[in-house]
């Protein structure tokens, strides 16, 4: 015979009947949510050689495996062969899948700034939902490329989408692809207004504290500064670009004044059923013109930054993502989905695009393109290719004029985003 079991009740007064044991609900201790980096798992693996002064190398955030590579962009030029130099796991739980997502890196060399979204595929949802569903607050980390540790983290809000580093290195900036903000709202027939528009969030790169969060739009996603860093133009999920003034919004300047939003279709959809679906932002050298991505029409609309005003339209031959501008400022290069590949464009009219190439990418190359650099005097390309999201994804070489593939490496799975890191 079993013997009888052992019943715990808790009363009302806090009392453990059978323990002999009472506290006090009013005074209990607080609780603690935030994190210390320095107290977060450590992997403790081998570390590579780190950069030396002047070579280039390539930071990407795989999205799927909580890992960033390093991949040594001279050895990816010559055919990719031991290209990437490093893969390490980032995150603050190593039993969760935490999804890094978007990276950059600082103008020493030394440090990354990735974004933790809580994005999972296949994660249903929950904390790790899918992209931009997650219900659990992000984490922007600052990882010491020498020593691959993360050294600082901070909590932002959920869903982060972009990281970036304002060109004075002296702002993160990060947008918050929140959908489950949108969901939320429309589940109580509220589809705009503050109820509906994420933040973005500005922090220290060097203390890792907020600056400020400043809502923004529905569901912002990739972004852009200007050359001095006082400008910022993200998309918006609304079918809408925003246009921010940084520099005020970190002066403290009223929240109402800061933002100016640019509707991109002359018949915009709603965040929650957008036509375009605005997914990246590509600026030109001269800070003129934003050249927003829709990833759901494969359209690219030009945005007057200073006059707050939609200009051109342009049908790209797939899904529109992330670009990049020469470092000449003659040349655009955006990378498409569906129909994969680089669509290169000449932007030396203001406002205007005409087109110099498509490099048609194969799937054996690279499937699902998810970004593009301009590298090597603007005689090179980098592609971050997402792969079928499940096997790992590929890094790869292009030469910017004829589209010839001059290497490619193995990263890990489902990567989303390129630094390029240089030493002085």
């Amino acid at each position: 015979m079993l013997p009888p079991r052992r019943v715990i009740v808790l009363g009302w007064a806090g009392c453990v009947a059978g323990l002999g044991a009472c506290f006090d609900p009013d005074h209990l201790p607080a609780m603690a949510f935030d994190v210390v980096a320095t107290e977060a798992w450590q992997d403790g693996a081998t570390r590579p050689t780190p950069a030396v002064a002047g070579e280039v190398r390539l930071v990407v955030t795989n999205n799927l495996d909580d890992t960033v590579s390093v991949v040594s962009w001279n050895a990816l030029q010559r055919g990719g062969d031991g290209a990437e130099v490093a893969r390490f796991p980032v995150g603050l739980v190593p039993l969760e899948r935490e999804g890094p997502h978007h990276v950059d890196v600082d103008d020493d060399g030394r440090f990354a700034f990735v974004g933790i979204s809580n994005f999972v595929p296949a994660g249903g949802s929950g904390p790790h939902g899918l992209h931009g569903t997650g219900s659990a607050d992000g984490r922007v980390l600052r990882v010491d490329l020498d020593t691959q540790q993360t050294v600082a983290a901070v909590r932002v809000d959920k869903n982060p989408g972009d990281v970036r580093l304002s060109p004075n290195g002296t702002t993160i900036a990060v947008t918050h692809f929140d959908l489950l903000k949108v969901a939320d709202a429309a589940a109580n027939d509220v589809f705009v207004g503050a109820d509906v528009d994420a933040r973005i969030a500005f922090l220290d790169p060097i203390t890792m504290q907020r600056q400020r969060l400043l809502p923004v739009c529905p569901a912002p996603h990739g972004m852009a500064f200007g050359n001095d860093g006082r400008l910022l133009v993200t998309s918006c999920l609304s079918d809408e670009a925003a246009i921010v003034d940084v520099a005020a919004a970190l002066a403290g300047s009223d929240a109402a004044t800061l933002v100016r939003r640019v509707t991109l279709l002359d018949a915009p959809g709603t965040a929650q059923h957008p036509n375009c679906s605005p997914y990246a932002v590509t600026m030109t050298a001269d800070d003129s013109t934003a050249w927003i991505s829709c990833y759901a029409s494969g359209d690219l609309v030009a945005v007057d930054t200073a006059t707050a005003t939609r200009g051109r339209t342009l049908a790209l031959p797939g899904l529109a993502v992330f670009g990049d501008v020469s470092d000449a400022g003659d040349r655009l290069a955006i990378a498409t989905q569906d129909t994969d590949g680089i669509v290169v464009f000449d932007v030396t009219g203001p406002g205007e695009l005409a087109l110099i190439s498509f490099f048609s990418l194969s799937a054996d190359i690279c499937p699902l393109p998810h970004t593009v650099r301009f590298l090597d005097d603007d005689d090179a390309l980098a592609v971050v290719c997402e792969g079928n999201k499940r096997d790992p994804g590929a890094v790869v070489a292009l030469d910017a004029d004829s589209g010839a593939v001059l290497g490619r490496v193995v990263v890990g799975r489902f990567p989303d985003d390129i630094a390029v890191q240089v030493k002085p």
